[in-house]
């Protein structure tokens, strides 16, 4: 049975891929259509569809379809919540410890390019899929 259907499938396989060769994609109904005339029937197509939208507006996306919603993408941008997070990260990782230390001093090179290395792990398992554990330290 299954020699059977390994041979059903296979002659199925050559079958799909004899009939998908029969049609010449590129001249499909011996219409040649060049990038140019794609990109003008692209426009025309939107055109008939919003006639009162230029292809300008079109660059915003969804916004051009709804002034609310375009308002409401131009006071975000104006007021970004991550430049916050950015600027109290920055401020926490410049603050000196009392010994006069910062973040940045935990780090080789003072922090730059440590996403690359990340995540450093100094000590590494015996076997693989072996729990990492750091040794302990007196108190």
């Amino acid at each position: 049975m299954k020699k059977l259907l390994i041979v059903a499938a296979a002659i199925s396989l050559v079958g799909v891929a004899g009939s998908a060769e029969a049609i010449v994609w590129w001249n499909l109904g011996n219409i040649k259509v060049g990038p140019e005339q794609t990109l003008k029937d692209f426009h025309q197509y939107f055109k008939e569809q919003f006639p009162k939208m230029s292809l300008q507006k079109y660059a915003l996306g969804s916004y051009a379809f709804s002034p609310e919603m375009y308002q409401q993408y131009q006071e975000a941008i104006q007021f970004n919540p991550g430049d916050l997070t950015l600027s109290q990260g920055k401020a926490a990782w410049e603050k000196k410890f009392p010994d006069g230390k910062t973040y940045a001093s935990c780090f080789k090179d003072g922090g730059k390019g440590v996403a690359a290395s990340y995540p450093y792990c100094k000590y590494l398992p015996a076997k693989p899929g072996a729990l990492v554990r750091e040794p302990l330290k007196a108190a």
